[in-house]
């Protein structure tokens, strides 16, 4: 219960914190992503430096680990995770493997999106 709690107190301030950078940004315009690119961009930093420390031997606790990486990282950005797990299969030798997950997280992602968004709209046009 610990760590669930851990995790959700992280949650709860990278969230806040990806709320904050789209409100700094919104000034440049309607159409504009640069919260966005912003927010997976920092993500990916921030996870990438804690990754890169935890593996080059920095020991964080238990506790710790979960509230910066599935807390903070995955409440400010879940693209970060994602970026990491295609740059692991990577990091280990697994170039197809890689650009499977990559790749076809991306135009799954995508096509399951535009599935729902169209469902949605037909759903709401035909019944409410």
């Amino acid at each position: 219960m610990n760590t669930l709690l851990v995790i959700g107190l992280g949650s709860g301030i990278g969230g806040v914190l990806r709320y904050l950078l789209m409100l700094a940004t919104n000034h440049m315009g309607s159409n504009s992503h640069i919260g966005t690119i912003a927010v997976n961009v920092l993500g990916c930093i921030l996870l990438g430096v804690l990754a890169g420390m935890i593996d080059g031997g920095c020991h964080l606790n238990g506790n710790l680990r979960q509230f910066l990486i599935v807390g903070v990282c995955g409440g400010f950005t879940t693209f970060s995770t994602f970026v990491s797990d295609g740059f692991n299969l990577l990091h280990h030798g697994d170039v197809i493997q890689s650009l499977l997950y990559l790749c076809g997280s991306v135009v799954l992602g995508v096509v399951a999106f535009a599935t729902a968004y169209y469902a949605a709209e037909m759903f709401q046009n035909k019944f409410l």
